[in-house]
């Protein structure tokens, strides 16, 4: 597992987050509409089989924040975010 200072140089870097455990109901523009509250969002790519999906921002100072924050529940359902 990486230690937060791991993950903060990563994503300084990279502007792409992959997000697990959605819901079926969830699709681009409900996820699309989620993050770009920290930020303008480039591309949303949706992987029902496996549940899951990756945003990538414009910016990788947008999804750092994104990535800071605690929880991001959406269709009432807790998605956990990662790099």
């Amino acid at each position: 597992m990486k230690d937060m200072s791991e993950i903060l140089c990563i994503i300084i870097t990279n502007p792409k987050l992959i997000i697990n455990e959605i819901s079926t109901k969830m699709d681009e523009r409900i996820l699309r509409q989620h993050f770009n509250v920290y930020g303008e969002v480039k591309h949303v790519v949706v992987y029902f089989s496996k549940a899951i999906v990756f945003v990538t921002f414009v910016g990788p100072s947008k999804a750092q924040i994104a990535l800071q924050q605690q929880q991001h529940i959406t269709l009432g359902r807790n998605v956990y975010i990662r790099t």
